[in-house]
């Protein structure tokens, strides 16, 4: 049963890791919402979550009831019964899976994650977005404060002429507010979002997206590393489905 848990458990990881491959391989950035990306992670510990961990569980209370109740051998068969059959145990699990699930989607709910990009290069990329907007940006350490850029309002201009030597009027509400978290050894940026007006959101990441390609990493080890776990995992994978195969066609051993 061993052998079955470990491709369970490493098949998943192994595409997850194929596909962070191809994404920092490409040769334009990758922009994900977080949710996306979450579902990614989600899938990658799938078959641990889903199977592998319930079974080696169960495996552990069974191992636990054999060195307990040795000497009562029918009464470790009816206790390991029960646990089997108690399917509100198996219930509890998956309704705790699920519920952690749902929180750790709605922590990334508000986060767009770009992939294979140069963080200094996304920057002006960033801004050269906001201005096609109308909007600008004011930087405090890692964060963005996201303002309408300064206008007059009409109505002045039109009651007075003189109103054009007047300072521009700017909005103390910002309309979003960003921040920039660079990870370079792995080539990618998180960007969270935080008190965005409605639609804003929609509209910046698409402008962001039309010069990304502009913003992308020249050099990403990133790629050839996650492709070289890539390659590790799936060998493993083939090596143990050779293994499985052989223990299954092959007859076992005669003891003389």
């Amino acid at each position: 049963m061993l052998p079955y848990l470990v491709l369970i458990f490493l098949t998943p990881l192994a595409i997850y890791c194929l596909v962070l491959a191809m994404i920092n391989r490409r040769p334009a950035p990758v922009m994900l919402r977080g949710v996306w990306d979450c579902v990614g992670l989600l899938f990658a510990a799938s078959g641990l979550l889903l199977i592998v961990l319930p079974n080696l569980l169960r495996l552990l209370y069974r191992k636990s009831l054999g060195q307990v109740f040795i000497d009562e051998p029918a009464f470790d068969e009816l206790v390991t019964g029960v646990f089997d059959e108690f399917w509100g145990l198996t219930l509890l699990y998956y309704l705790l899976l699920v519920c952690g699930t749902a929180v750790l989607i709605w922590l990334r709910w508000n986060k767009t994650i770009i992939y294979n990009v140069d963080a200094e290069r996304l920057g002006g990329v960033l801004h050269r977005a906001l201005a096609r907007l109308g909007l600008q940006a004011t930087r405090s350490a890692n964060q963005l404060i996201v303002r309408r850029a300064p206008v007059r309002e009409e109505h002045i201009t039109q009651l007075d002429p003189a109103a054009n030597n007047l300072p521009a009027l700017i909005s103390s509400v910002p309309d979003a507010i960003l921040v920039i978290e660079p990870f370079p050894a792995l080539g990618n940026v998180t960007v969270s979002w935080f008190n965005a007006r409605p639609g804003l959101r929609d509209e910046l990441e698409n402008e962001l997206a039309k010069g990304l390609e502009h913003a992308r990493l020249e050099d990403n080890p990133a790629g050839t590393w996650f492709l070289g776990v890539a390659g590790g995992l799936f060998s493993l994978i083939f090596v143990i489905m050779v293994v499985i195969v052989m223990a299954t066609l092959l007859p076992p051993a005669r003891v003389r």
